[in-house]
């Protein structure tokens, strides 16, 4: 019998999920409540997975965003694209309004904008369907024994999250 050589690809990173008990409530944009759910940690990245908590505001955005949705695809269909212009904005996009900054406890720097940290290389991506209500930003990795999250919404409130990576494996 031949032998097949196990191979993996050399980009393949260990990957390791951190999920909140509960969920840390990371700010509000009005009546939009974003909470912290998930953390994610390589060797070189950071995601922090958040999501918006269900509420008659956040379904009655989402049905206006359907009714929306609707009609520019009616629009696309009768008038074409250039008539119908761009696509309704996602309502998902409001949780990016609540600032998230990555610092690390080792150097003292809290990623509140000003006071040091990680916010210069952040990414920050919403979605899914339109619909999911989910956000998630990422940085690349600080040094440090510890994460520490920092939120700002934009009414000016401030809450922190840590996170010890050596809890994670």
């Amino acid at each position: 019998m031949d032998e097949y050589p196990s191979w993996s690809p050399p980009d393949v990173e260990r990957r390791t999920a951190f999920v909140l008990n509960t969920p840390h409530v990371l700010g509000a944009v009005g009546e939009v409540v974003v909470v912290a759910e998930r953390v994610e940690i390589t060797d070189a990245r950071v995601w922090l997975h958040a999501r918006a908590l269900s509420n008659a505001f956040t379904e009655r955005l989402t049905t206006e965003f359907r009714a929306a949705g609707r009609a520019w695809r009616d629009l696309v269909a009768t008038d074409g694209w250039d008539a119908a212009g761009d696509p309704p904005e996602e309502p998902g996009l409001v949780m990016t309004e609540v600032d998230v900054r990555l610092g690390d406890g080792a150097d003292g720097h809290d990623g509140h904008p000003g006071h040091g940290g990680h916010g210069h290389d952040r990414v920050v991506s919403v979605g899914g369907s339109g619909t999911d209500w989910v956000a998630t930003w990422s940085w690349a990795r600080p040094e440090g024994d510890e994460l520490t999250f920092v939120a700002t919404s934009p009414d000016g409130e401030v809450t922190s999250l840590r996170v010890d990576p050596r809890l994670l494996g």
